[in-house]
């Protein structure tokens, strides 16, 4: 209903109330009439609770018409019918309040979004009425309550709320209606229908009317039981941790998501000195080894990928706060899949006293191993029970001869063998009762039946569990000879005595008593060894001064040195017979027959003195020596200190004495050269040398290096020890840079300064031997600058020798400090690659050389580009000998010319085969000039319009012993590379002209030959005479003679050219160009040649008439020739659409299989004079 229409309904039952109220006085005399009245005010006042109020009224009102009509016993019509109006209009006042307010509720649940809302809301959802019952409960709420929704609509809120909750939630909904708060919200128990109690949250909020007044209340009700349920468990779970982890004594901490400490247990707290909160929210690997903290994050991690998986990390090292390292047998859970809890728990047992346990029990083992292997006595190990040998040591291998891998195992008899059996008995007599024995004396009997003295010493002991004896055999043979040499010694002393060359004498301490005195003593003093012996030293009184020599007795008996060890000695005056003598007088103190005795040595001065001052006197000539010499020197005290220099070592290094004396002499030395120094300082001073001399390098003031011939040689004092080293420096640095200039020019290109051959060859065999020994490949890399010759002609040999240096500095840039670049010779260059991986390595060291050395290079007011030809070849893989490496790489260096130069190729094996085969056949070739084994054929050349012969074309062939016939292209190439074509053009010139003279006399035909000539026959200067003998030698005319060029040959060096052509000219022979179009001709430079006519290369002939541009180049060059005055012979003409097609042109010559083959000169006569009826056209060519 709308709060409107419920306003009015509320007005017109308030107005009939009122109504009612204002007639009740007048009908019934009684005051109960004025309730109607009282409640419409209250209606009409809207108090809390109007129904309530009606109801009392009408009932009140019903009652007391019935009392008074009962009392008066009337029954009045008017009475009667008053009293059931007001009863029935309370009723029903009553109904519509009651309506009313529920109107009022489903009012405000009516809007749908708001009811499907709170029907379905996943909370239970309850309106409680100002009156605390329930208005309104969703599906929710009922199955939490296990009720029927229907049934919880009416019920007092009290009956939802356990008993022990309901005063403190009706306390919450109490100060919600009175105003004192908007909302309230706690967790309470609620109880359902069977009994059992819930955890709920609850949050309760009042809605209003428009007037601001409590309509009702809204509750939101959580079911918390299974989070409740879970805390318990989980609080559970943690008491049960916490009592094992409190009271456990293994370390436990748990670290969190974050990678922080949340729990640590009492043990490690206790252990790494600190507190829970110092520790917790801090970083577990700040107590831990720098060592461990990475291997612990990395399992850490592992443990989040794989929970409730214990990853272990044994010998974990934590550090508490005085710096000790505890040891942890760790195990690592990750706690990702449990929850509430992320990250992982730590346990571990403290395993600090088993490590250093086992520490010390190595550390025993060690030391028992070592005592056991080093022990200088023989030591043998034996089972108790049965007198097997379990081990023994070195020493006992050395004393008894017995080899350990023989020995273990075999009873202890056989090893160790007595001379007295007796011996033995008595050793395990005494072990058995005293259970060890010491130093009992035997003669051991080794293994090659030799005796040995020794102590035998045992004792019983327990040996990985088993009772063990240990016996120790101590060779005391050394100790017998001792003895032997103690009496010996005793009595070489009594021999020493008598016959030292100083006088001795020996008195008893206590009462001055002389024992004994020496034969030089009576001498000294001139009195006999028999007065003397057995009375007091006071009668040597004045003649000897007791009184010092009595107080160094007294001196060395309060240090009680009686055992030789402690001397006395002064200088003393004994009052001889004639003069006074000077003596040095020494006393020690000894035990003789248990009494101390002094024993005093006298030595005579007097030479000593003379001998004195000769030394005094050597020292003022050596210092006089040494300050005057010519060279530096010094003198080295044995703690390496300079004691003295001589004015020339200032000089040479620059220096002031006071800066040389006690500097470290090592300090002058150049550190390159330290080393060396100290190691012949040490070797000098401990006596292994006396002198040594070598070159040295020492640094003089400024750092300047300078170096000397260096001489150091041992002074010794007066008894034999080292006192100083003697070092001589004498200045040899303008002889070692002379001597490093011609080292320089023995192992340098001096035009290019990179390495020569010679030093090239020395790197490449060290490279050779480092690639064998350790698999480390080395690249050989061979170049030759392609057309060096024409600069080098060109622009002269200052222009050329500029070019190679530009090349060599280019050079070096491309490679590194370790490797090596040379120059062989002429335009030819050498690279070693130290180390390289791979050929890809090297390649790219020649893709960068050939990139280097395109760039343009000035020379001059000229501007050059040059490039190169690169062979490549590695080792080991192609070979390990520096001669063969060189040839591979040369091989290859010509394959890459072949390709067209300015490239680089690999050796391959087939190279080498290839070469093989180039060698076999340029010596075959050589045999062959020598041999005759060349022949010339002929083919005719016609004038093509008459198709008479005019002349003849002189091909060489080879007759090869086992190849048979050979073309040129099958040699020429390698009698150009070897030279052999010189000689080789030479017998085609003069066998050509021969047979042309004779076919001339025989046909009587006006024949011209035709020669080809090699590119090096055409740069010999000696072929103008070479042609010219040729001519004589055949009797035939220059003019009969044609030399052919090709476009290429012409074109190189067009000055030097012009000069040769000119010079065959003046001969009368005719020239002409070969194979002409396939060159690369300038137009320019051919009108300027002298010559005849111009062959056009068969390749344009063969296509036509099918190929259009061939006819089109052909007529072209055709005419082309005409214009420069040329004649013009075609190459290759095999049809005779060719023929008709030159002939139409005007070509005048021709030469082809359509007119004739190549045949022996023999065949080509018989071909002539069967055409000699038929006019032979003289051809002007």
């Amino acid at each position: 209903m709308r709060p409107k229409a419920k306003q009015r309904i509320i007005a017109a039952f308030t107005l009939l109330l009122a109504m009612l109220g204002l007639l009740a006085p007048f009908l019934i005399d009684h005051p109960v009439s004025y309730l109607p009245l009282l409640g419409a005010v209250m209606l009409a006042g809207r108090i809390q609770w109007p129904a309530t109020a009606l109801l009392i009224a009408g009932l009140g009102t019903a009652v007391l018409l019935l009392l008074s009509v009962m009392e008066s016993g009337a029954g009045e019509p008017q009475l009667r019918l008053a009293s059931v109006l007001v009863l029935i209009a309370t009723w029903i006042l009553a109904l519509l309040v009651g309506r009313i307010r529920d109107a009022g509720t489903e009012w405000w649940l009516s809007g749908s979004s708001f009811q499907k809302a709170f029907d379905h809301s996943p909370t239970g959802m309850v309106l409680v009425s100002p009156q605390l019952r329930v208005l309104y409960a969703n599906d929710t709420l009922a199955e939490m309550m296990g009720r029927p929704r229907a049934s919880l609509t009416g019920t007092e809120l009290k009956t939802l709320v356990a008993s022990e909750d309901w005063d403190e939630v009706e306390a919450e909904h109490r100060r919600l209606l009175a105003g004192e708060q908007r909302d309230a919200a706690g967790e309470y128990l609620l109880e359902r229908a069977d009994g059992f109690k819930l955890h709920a949250s609850v949050s309760a909020g009042i809605v209003t009317d428009r007037r601001g007044r409590v309509a009702f209340i809204i509750d939101q009700i959580a079911d918390l039981t299974p989070v409740h349920r879970a805390e318990q468990a989980l609080r559970e779970s943690e008491a049960r941790f916490r009592g094992i982890t409190e009271h456990s004594s293994a370390v436990t901490f748990i670290v969190n998501g974050n990678g922080c400490l949340s729990y640590a247990n009492p043990t490690f707290l206790r252990l790494l000195q600190t507190d829970a909160a110092g520790a917790l929210g801090q970083s577990p690997a700040r107590y831990m080894s720098e060592r461990d903290q990475a291997a612990f994050e990395k399992v850490l991690a592992r443990s989040q990928e794989r929970p409730e998986t214990a990853i272990a990390l044994p010998y974990l090292r934590l550090q508490p706060a005085d710096g000790n390292v505890i040891f942890l047998d760790a195990k690592i859970t990750g706690l990702h899949a449990t929850p509430g809890i992320e990250g992982a728990v730590v346990n571990g047992q403290e395993i600090t006293g088993q490590i250093q346990a086992e520490r010390a029990l190595r550390r025993s083992e060690t030391r028992f191993a070592a005592l056991f292997e080093s022990s200088r006595d023989a030591i043998l190990l034996t089972r108790a029970s049965d007198g097997v040998a379990l081990d023994f040591n070195e020493a006992f291998t050395d004393l008894t001869g017995h080899e350990r891998d023989s020995g273990l195992g075999r009873p202890s008899a056989d090893l160790l063998r007595v001379a007295d059996d007796n011996d033995l008995s008595r050793f395990f007599r005494l072990l058995e009762t005293e259970n060890h024995v010491v130093d009992l004396e035997t003669v051991v009997i080794t293994a090659d039946g030799r005796a040995r003295e020794t102590s035998l010493s045992g004792r019983y002991a327990e040996l990985d569990g088993e009772l063990s004896v240990v016996l120790v055999l101590r060779d005391i043979s050394a100790r017998r000879r001792t003895e032997a040499a103690l009496r010996e010694s005793e009595d070489k002393f009594a021999r020493v005595f008598h016959r030292s060359p100083d006088a001795m004498l020996i008195t008893r301490l206590a009462d001055d008593l002389i024992i004994d005195v020496n034969d030089n003593f009576e001498a000294l003093l001139h009195r006999d060894r028999a007065d003397l012996v057995g009375r007091s030293a006071h009668e040597l009184e004045p003649m000897l001064p007791l009184d010092v020599m009595r107080g160094h007795w007294a001196e060395l008996s309060e240090a009680q040195d009686t055992d030789g060890s402690g001397f006395a000695t002064a200088e003393l005056t004994v009052m001889g017979p004639i003069v006074p003598i000077p003596v040095l007088a020494s006393t020690t103190v000894v035990d003789i027959q248990g009494d101390p005795c002094a024993i005093t040595l006298i030595k005579d001065m007097r030479e000593l003195r003379k001998a004195q001052d000769r030394v005094a006197e050597s020292e003022a000539r050596f210092r006089g020596a040494f300050e005057n010499a010519p060279i530096g020197m010094m003198l080295l005290a044995a703690d390496g200190r300079i004691a003295q220099v001589n004015r020339t070592l200032c000089h040479l290094l620059g220096r002031q004495p006071e800066e040389l004396i006690d500097a470290a002499g090592e300090d002058l030395v150049a550190e390159v050269d330290r080393d060396d120094f100290r190691a012949i300082c040490l070797a000098l001073f401990r006596g292994e040398m006396e002198e040594v001399s070598g070159e040295a390098r020492y640094v003089a003031v400024g750092g300047n290096q300078i170096w000397t011939n260096r001489h150091m040689v041992v002074q010794r004092s007066v008894d034999g020890a080292v006192h100083y080293l003697i070092v001589q420096l004498a200045d040899i640095t303008e002889m070692k840079q002379s001597q490093e200039r011609m080292e320089r020019l023995a192992f340098y290109d001096t035009l290019t300064d990179l390495a020569n051959r010679r030093l090239f060859a020395d790197r490449l065999e060290q490279a050779v031997r480092q690639a064998t020994r350790h698999g480390r490949p080395a690249a050989l890399l061979y170049l030759d600058l392609d057309n060096f010759k024409r600069v080098n002609d060109t622009l002269g040999h200052e222009a050329g020798d500029q070019l190679l240096k530009v090349v060599a500095d280019r050079l070096r840039t491309c490679v590194r400090d370790e490797d090596t670049v040379a120059r062989p010779g002429g335009d030819e260059f050498t690279i070693l690659l130290q180390e390289v991986q791979d050929g890809r390595a090297a390649g790219k060291v020649a893709r960068k050389i050939l990139r280097t050395l395109q760039e343009p290079i000035v020379l001059g007011s000229h501007e050059v580009r040059v490039t190169t030809s690169i062979g490549i070849t590695l080792t080991p893989d192609d070979a390990t000998e520096p001669s063969i490496l060189t040839k591979n790489a040369d091989l290859a260096m010509y394959r890459a010319k072949e390709r067209g130069r300015d490239n680089y190729q690999f050796f391959a094996e087939e190279m080498n085969t290839r070469a093989m085969e180039r060698l076999i056949l340029e010596n075959d070739l050589r045999s062959s000039i020598a041999g005759d084994h060349f022949e010339l054929h002929f083919q005719p050349k016609v004038r093509i319009e008459t198709e008479d012969v005019v002349g003849i074309e002189a091909l060489l062939r080879w007759r090869h012993p086992t190849r048979g016939l050979l073309r040129p292209d099958q040699f020429m190439q390698i009698a150009e590379e070897s030279g052999l074509i010189v000689e080789i053009g030479q017998w085609v010139l003069t066998h050509a002209c021969s047979e042309a003279a004779r076919m001339r006399e025989l046909t009587c035909m006006p024949l011209h030959v035709a020669i080809n000539l090699s590119a090096r026959q055409f740069a010999d200067p000696m072929l103008p005479d070479m042609v010219k003998r040729a001519l004589a030698a055949a009797t035939l005319d220059p003019s009969c003679l044609e030399l052919e060029i090709t476009e290429t040959m012409l074109m190189s060096e067009l000055d030097a050219t012009l000069h040769s052509l000119g010079a065959l000219r003046r001969l009368g022979v005719s020239l002409a160009i070969d194979d002409f179009g396939t060159g690369y001709s300038s137009l320019n430079y051919l009108k300027r040649l002298p010559i005849n006519l111009i062959k056009v290369d068969q390749g344009f002939v063969s296509d036509i008439p099918e190929s259009a541009d061939d006819m089109a180049i052909t007529a072209a060059v055709i005419a082309m020739a005409h214009k420069l005055n040329l004649q013009v012979v075609a190459e290759g003409v095999e049809t005779r659409a060719q023929a008709e097609f030159l002939a139409s042109h005007g070509c005048e010559f021709g030469q082809g299989y359509l007119y004739g083959r190549p045949c022996t000169a023999d065949e080509m006569l018989a071909q002539l004079q069967s055409k000699q009826g038929r006019k032979v056209g003289a051809a002007s060519i």
